[in-house]
């Protein structure tokens, strides 16, 4: 799927209404990353996933989402801890 609005959020299809928006562990370095950028991808997940709630400050429109991030990224900082 391909679109020309920048801040938009890809998924395929329908998901059941209990799964979870989330994102990899490629953190995002604005706040309205795009699917695919820099490896960045955002997805629905099942609730038994158990992925942490992510504070990385990515599309805080859309409200709550999750991610397997290892560490507390937030946008801008850098992709690795030091």
């Amino acid at each position: 799927m391909k679109t020309t609005e920048r801040s938009s959020v890809y998924w395929r299809g329908r998901h059941p209404k209990d799964y979870l928006l989330a994102h990899n562990p490629v953190a995002p370095v604005e706040v309205d990353q795009p699917h695919g950028v820099n490896g960045f991808r955002v997805m629905w997940i099942p609730p038994e996933y158990r992925w942490r709630v992510c504070k990385c400050g990515w599309r805080p429109d859309l409200g709550t989402h999750h991610s397997n991030l290892r560490g507390n990224y937030r946008i801008g900082s850098p992709r690795r801890p030091a």
